[in-house]
């Protein structure tokens, strides 16, 4: 899922950063800046600080996201079928990264993820309906794998 993977390269990314910045070289640096009244001193505690901030904001993210990756995971390895009994899950770790994450109870953030795993199931339903054998097959089975998809489809909607 691309936004898991954002976030957790996101976390490494700042990681690295973050550590860079706590080398020998660059602390020795700051403290040159600072005793030398450098007017670049006040930039770079901004610049540090707000690394760190963006580093705290991504490890929680990332935290809260990491389980939602083993549902996703398993949604994705499914056939339609046995979609029905995996929804609950997804929305229910969905529901708690709401209800517990600091920096990911937004609504723009959350949207993101529910457009994800809405793709994810129109490409699944997609698989499931292949045109090839709708066209080719009985009507009566066609129809019935239609409704069945339909079915599972609003029963998503219905508890997001």
């Amino acid at each position: 899922m691309v936004e898991i993977d954002f976030w957790d390269s996101r976390a490494r990314n700042l990681e690295c950063i973050f550590d860079q910045l706590k080398s020998q070289k660059v602390r020795k640096m700051a403290e040159i800046l600072e005793r030398t009244e450098s007017s670049y001193f006040n930039s770079f505690k901004i610049l540090f600080q707000d690394v760190v901030n963006a580093l705290k904001e991504a490890r929680e993210i990332n935290m809260y996201l990491k389980p939602l990756k083993s549902t996703i995971e398993a949604l994705e390895e499914s056939e339609f079928d046995q979609l029905q009994p995996r929804l609950a899950p997804v929305l229910h770790v969905l529901c708690l990264i709401w209800a517990n994450s600091t920096y990911y109870r937004m609504p723009s953030r959350i949207i993101v993820v529910l457009q994800e795993i809405c793709n994810l199931l129109i490409r699944i339903a997609t698989e499931y309906l292949s045109p090839d054998e709708i066209f080719k097959g009985e009507s009566d089975e066609a129809l019935e794998k239609v409704h069945y998809v339909v079915k599972v489809l609003e029963q998503f909607k219905r508890r997001f």
